[in-house]
């Protein structure tokens, strides 16, 4: 029971510093997969107006750039 209290307080910590960095503009890596963050910025692309694209694109090599 101990080690899954300290668990919980793990997890609710990095909850805690992944909803502070949201707040000041950035995501947490514990918040949303690199996998799940390509498939949201392909979705995006898909409804850009005609001209326009993504600054980095959405390979994976550059997403981390977002």
């Amino acid at each position: 029971m101990e080690f899954t209290l300290l668990q919980l307080t793990q997890q609710l910590d990095e909850i805690f510093s992944a909803i502070q960095l949201a707040i000041s503009g950035s995501l947490s890596m514990k918040l949303i997969s690199s996998s799940s963050l390509q498939s949201i910025l392909r979705n995006i692309t898909l409804h850009l107006p005609e001209g326009y694209k993504l600054i980095a694109g959405t390979r994976s090599e550059g997403i981390h750039q977002y």
